[in-house]
């Protein structure tokens, strides 16, 4: 008969599709829910009407994680900036070498088993810069004869250069900062295009160390 006809999904009621009941929908057969159960299906309805709008039932809490990871990053970087800023002039230069105005960056760590001492033959890939200008004046990664060979301590070397490769480790770069009168002074290096007082840069890459 037609009106007994079972109700179209698209006209039932949301708390029907909650229900596995098949009996005939005119007549009432179940019991009136509890006031607990009534309160757990409508909690189950509420939380499925979120889930299909994309709300997950963390994500407050990792909203107020993400704002507090940009907050305590905001505070490093400007502590860093003020860090910086009241760094002493000259300080940027790197380490000092004791007893002289030559100053050295590590930029990569090497190996101590092996580490440059007065007497030692050492091998390098060696980069020269004209500081001021950044105007690269020597480079033996650029040069046929291939790796440069020294003897540290000869004195064949300006002094930056001797002193700044000191305690150098095998696998070590290291940047030398050197100023004038540690370098070419005032003479310069007319035949490298180093102009007299020139401070003067190194990037030194130790290939290999041997006992003289």
């Amino acid at each position: 008969d037609a009106q007994f006809a079972k109700p179209s999904p698209a006209k039932m009621d949301a708390l029907d599709l909650l229900s596995d009941d098949d009996d005939d929908p005119g007549v009432d057969n179940a019991a009136e829910p509890s006031e607990p159960d009534a309160k757990r299906q409508k909690a189950e309805l509420d939380f499925a009407a979120l889930k299909r709008v994309g709300y997950a039932a963390d994500d407050d809490e990792k909203e107020e994680r993400s704002a507090g990871a940009a907050s305590l990053q905001s505070s490093v970087s400007h502590l860093q900036d003020v860090a910086k800023a009241n760094l002493p002039s000259g300080s940027e230069l790197g380490l000092a070498v004791p007893g002289f105005d030559t100053t050295y960056i590590v930029l990569k760590e090497g190996d101590p088993v092996r580490i440059v001492s007065e007497g030692c033959k050492v091998i390098v890939h060696a980069v020269g810069v004209v500081k001021k200008y950044g105007r690269v004046f020597w480079s033996t990664r650029d040069d046929p004869r291939g790796p440069h060979l020294f003897l540290s301590g000869s004195g064949k070397k300006v002094v930056g250069w001797e002193q700044g490769c000191m305690g150098m480790r095998i696998g070590e770069t290291r940047k030398l900062i050197i100023p004038s009168h540690e370098g070419y002074g005032a003479s310069g290096l007319a035949e490298w295009g180093i102009l007299p007082h020139a401070d003067l840069e190194f990037t030194i890459e130790c290939l290999d160390i041997a006992a003289a």
